[in-house]
């Protein structure tokens, strides 16, 4: 496990709250909303420096922040005159903030979870998910996590495909569990979407699912 010291300014916010980070030069006007800043560039890569879980330690040893995404600003929203866009980590307050300029170290410890459910109806809120949450309770109670997301989302091959690939390669998620799309109407269609991505695929694994599936239904 390494870890990188990163200077940050930050804004002051409540537990719980979550600003993004952006690139703000020292020359810059103040951000039009509330925004931590940073005077490095590049900012960290979410897949490769600040993958979603990363935690950022005060010099006694306190988590303060948590990576929990990310998220495209312009610049122009940040008042900054260029014609690009930042991508910016999302920084959950894991206790109070206060105001000013701090050292922190970044890392991350243990495994981060993405579950997706594919619902029309879920996604309309037609219907309440019960097999994403009981997904990530299973997962939770074998496997040590740094932090978990759920996601709800039509039956959308393209969809499907973008978030699956924006979680593993955009934001660094470890595990990413599906649920739904997996019958015989039109749009369930969830194994075809997901192969044109793989590298690899597990046979047994898909047996043994297969197998407890066959059991019940």
């Amino acid at each position: 496990m390494t870890e990188t010291i990163y200077t940050l300014s930050l804004h002051a916010c409540a537990e719980g709250d979550i600003l993004p980070l952006a690139f703000l030069p020292a020359t810059a006007a103040p951000a039009p909303f509330a925004v931590h800043g940073m005077a490095a560039r590049p900012l960290p890569d979410g897949n490769r420096d600040w993958r979603v879980g990363t935690c950022l330690y005060d010099a006694s040893g306190v988590a303060r922040l948590k990576v929990t995404g990310r998220m495209f600003l312009p610049h122009s929203i940040l008042a900054l005159d260029a014609p690009h866009t930042q991508i910016c980590p999302l920084l959950e307050a894991l206790t109070p903030i206060e105001a000013g300029t701090r050292t922190l170290a970044a890392r991350r410890e243990h495994w981060a979870l993405a579950w997706i459910t594919l619902s029309d109806k879920g996604a309309a809120g037609l219907r309440v998910d019960e097999s994403g949450p009981l997904m990530a309770a299973d997962t939770r109670a074998k496997l040590p996590l740094c932090h978990e997301q759920g996601f709800m989302i039509p039956d959308d091959p393209q969809t499907l495909r973008s978030l699956v690939m924006e979680l593993a390669l955009g934001q660094g998620y470890d595990l990413i569990l599906t649920s739904g799309g997996t019958g015989l109407a039109p749009r369930d269609t969830t194994p075809e979407a997901l192969l044109p991505i793989f590298e690899r695929r597990l046979p047994g694994f898909e047996q043994a699912m297969m197998q407890a599936s066959l059991a019940k239904t």
